[in-house]
């Protein structure tokens, strides 16, 4: 708009030139109206110049997006974590049905999951402060972190705490290694509720719409960096620790796995060499024989390990019971099929193959035919 108001000046004054000198004359008024020409055309192309750089600057302007409220988290530091089996959750994963040796793996992962977890928001709080503030959203992705950390601390120490109940009269050499794995916990509990502590004060600050005070930032920055040490002095001191307990876990199974191989190989010479000594005669104790087969099963499963004499017990039992049975089968498909059962489940039993006997215990416990009414009683040799 400058530049056309510049270029109208010289035609407004060339008028009042032309019209304090009207006696010039044709050839002063051709003059004239060639000047006057040259300024329109002059004009024109300037506007049109004008009309041209700005089509150009805006086809050159960003369509404008809409812009998001939360602020993004700025991490300029990457935490790596080296995780050998991925964490389950306490929802998928009953520590207190597992063997001594599957508790202790999973009381390594745990306690990794804990370190990497304090690692993170120490991270996480060291980047939030960079700027010298700290947002909402900041606070909020570091508290992420700490819960996660809070969380595998506990659960770590419950699963300890019930190592030593049930495996600590025994266990020794792993005791000793899990209390020093219990005093790493604790220094990083203790830094984690010091970093909780302060992003709970600058969150009620936040909350009030009052601006940080430069205290509370470097407060928060001590207690990063302290989550930090702790975390990394833990790994430090837990590898000797978790490295001994993995040792003494890889021993366990492999003693495991011999054992169940040689129990595995005496139940079946067991099992080939049994020979049924009480047969019933009629339905009612044939279904009897049957349950007190399911009794001495249920009981011999109940801590997830059968003995020599439990299986001989069983595999007496079931012997009876599948005599009995296929005696009294006469077409009965009830008791022809039981029979067969029975059959699959002690070879489960003695495979030790325990999951698939459970299912199998399970199936027959349910499908158990009723006994006929009137069935006269009676057993035989």
């Amino acid at each position: 708009m400058k530049r056309l108001t510049l270029l109208l000046l010289p035609i407004l004054s060339l008028s009042l030139m032309m019209a304090c000198n009207l006696s010039g004359g044709q050839e002063s008024q051709a003059n004239i109206d060639d000047a006057v020409a040259s300024t329109v055309a002059a004009q024109a192309a300037a506007q049109s110049e004008i009309d041209a750089a700005v089509q150009a600057t805006t086809a050159a302007l960003p369509t404008l997006m809409p812009v998001a409220t939360t602020e993004p988290v700025v991490v300029t530091n990457t935490v790596v974590v080296t995780v050998t089996n991925e964490l389950p959750t306490e929802s998928a994963a009953d520590y207190t049905t597992m063997s001594e040796e599957e508790l202790l793996v999973y009381i390594d992962q745990t306690v990794n999951q804990a370190v990497a977890a304090t690692s993170a928001s120490a991270t996480a709080s060291s980047s939030a402060t960079s700027d010298g503030d700290v947002s909402s959203s900041e606070v909020e992705t570091i508290e992420v972190y700490v819960s996660g950390a809070e969380e595998a601390v506990e659960l770590a120490e419950e699963m300890i705490d019930y190592y030593y109940a049930v495996y600590g009269a025994t266990a020794t050499a792993a005791v000793d290694e899990l209390a020093a794995v219990e005093a790493e916990l604790a220094a990083i509990s203790s830094s984690i509720v010091a970093l909780n502590d302060t992003l709970v004060e600058i969150e009620a600050t936040l909350d009030a719409g009052l601006a940080l005070a430069e205290e509370t930032i470097a407060q928060l920055e001590t207690a990063a960096a302290t989550a930090a040490t702790s975390a990394e002095t833990a790994m430090a001191n837990l590898q000797i620790q978790l490295d001994e307990i993995a040792a003494m876990t890889g021993a366990m199974q492999a003693n495991a796995a011999e054992t169940i191989a040689a129990a595995s190989e005496q139940f079946a010479t067991t099992l080939a060499n049994i020979q049924p000594n009480e047969i019933a005669s009629n339905p009612t104790d044939a279904i009897a024989q049957v349950q007190g087969y399911l009794g001495l099963v249920q009981g011999a499963m109940a801590d997830n390990a059968i003995s020599p004499d439990e299986f001989a017990a069983i595999a007496q039992a079931g012997a009876n019971a599948q005599a009995s049975l296929n005696g009294l089968s006469g077409g009965n498909a009830d008791f022809s099929g039981l029979s067969q059962s029975i059959n699959q489940l002690t070879g489960q039993l003695a495979s030790g193959n325990l999951e698939s006997a459970l299912s199998m215990f399970n199936g027959i416990a349910a499908s158990l035919p009723a006994v006929p009414a009137g069935s006269p009683g009676g057993r035989r040799p």
